[in-house]
């Protein structure tokens, strides 16, 4: 274990070295500031299937929840209680480190087989991560002015070396599947939503024709965002009104928006996928969250028509001719 963390600090100091400080968009003051949730993903690379694991570990101001998959089988979870002042202490070594990233098409040819580490970082304001870096086997989209990403993740109190601690080596030879529940949105909460959002990431495509964008709408208000590969090209605000607000939600509503919980298919890489989020409060969590590609693997379920639909309705010119106008600036 040791020896395998000393080599990934070797690695991410000479990625945090090769590349200029000019093409690595570092997270802000202010994006820390506004961070409420951290999570950090790794897996081992080529090894016979019983030994390969991935590990997840998710940070908040009041809980740490770190999971261990063995042979992409779930093999447990650990739960501790965090504190604010603990909180923001990682969120100040990491912003110490430079912790940053470069576009996708800036990153070079990745070998096979190695490991995989990732970041992502969250606000508030948003189901989906503002921030979301990788390295596999040292390259990637992931940025460091200084050496020391594992080792801010080795202090926690929940960690890679505790979680391959507790959990056994073998794993039941037939697990018991975990059986799928379609959860519908609660009528009752429509009532109070004052957010809607709408997210669309598009799949391994060319910059120049990579996009993605969210439609966040709130009673006063429709805001349209379209990124690149950490590029925005697009942020406009559009006017909006309580009652057409109130119109938005009930045809949500006659939507039938639905969550499933339990085992799916593995989801496809390189794809493009597709969210919503529902608030009462858009400064708090999402009381409906959830995710699809666009093959359909995931969490996201509708009844009726597609998710984006009522979203796109809403925008004053065709999604298409706006995208369109980002590309033509370039």
């Amino acid at each position: 274990m040791k020896s395998r963390f000393i080599s990934i600090v070797l690695v991410l100091l000479a990625v945090a070295t090769a590349i200029p400080a000019s093409a690595q968009n570092v997270i802000s003051k202010k994006q820390w500031k506004s961070t409420t949730r951290i999570c950090y993903h790794t897996e081992n690379g080529s090894v016979l299937p019983i030994h390969k694991y991935s590990i997840d570990i998710c940070i908040n101001k009041d809980s740490i929840v770190g999971t261990i998959y063995r042979a992409g089988i779930f093999a447990g979870s650990i739960v501790e209680t965090n504190t604010e002042e603990a909180f923001n202490d990682l969120k100040a070594r990491l912003a110490a480190l430079g912790l940053g990233c470069i576009p996708e098409d800036r990153v070079g040819e990745q070998p096979l087989g190695g490991g995989i580490t990732s970041v992502s970082c969250y606000n508030d304001k948003s189901a989906i991560p503002y921030y979301n870096g990788y390295l596999a086997s040292g390259v990637g989209t992931l940025t460091l002015k200084h050496a020391g990403l594992d080792g801010a993740f080795f202090l926690l109190p929940v960690n890679e070396m505790r979680l391959l601690s507790v959990f056994p080596e073998q794993l039941p030879s037939d697990p018991e599947p975990t059986p799928v529940l379609i959860v519908k949105v609660p009528k009752e909460k429509w009532a109070g939503t004052n957010h809607v959002c709408y997210y669309y990431a598009d799949g391994s495509t060319p910059p120049d024709w990579h996009r993605n964008y969210e439609i966040e709408v709130s009673p006063d208000s429709i805001v349209l965002t379209i990124t690149g590969y950490s590029e925005v090209f697009l942020h406009t605000v559009y006017p909006f009104t309580p009652e057409q607000f109130a119109e938005l939600k009930t045809a949500l509503e006659a939507q039938e928006f639905a969550v499933q919980k339990g085992d799916m298919p593995i989801m496809p890489v390189g794809g493009a996928t597709e969210s919503v989020a529902f608030y009462t409060d858009p400064n708090e969590e999402p009381f409906f969250a959830a995710y699809r590609t666009m093959s359909g693997v995931g969490t996201l379920r509708v009844g009726h028509g597609t998710a984006a639909e009522y979203f796109l309705r809403l925008l004053p010119e065709p999604l298409e001719v706006l995208i369109d106008s980002t590309r033509q600036q370039h």
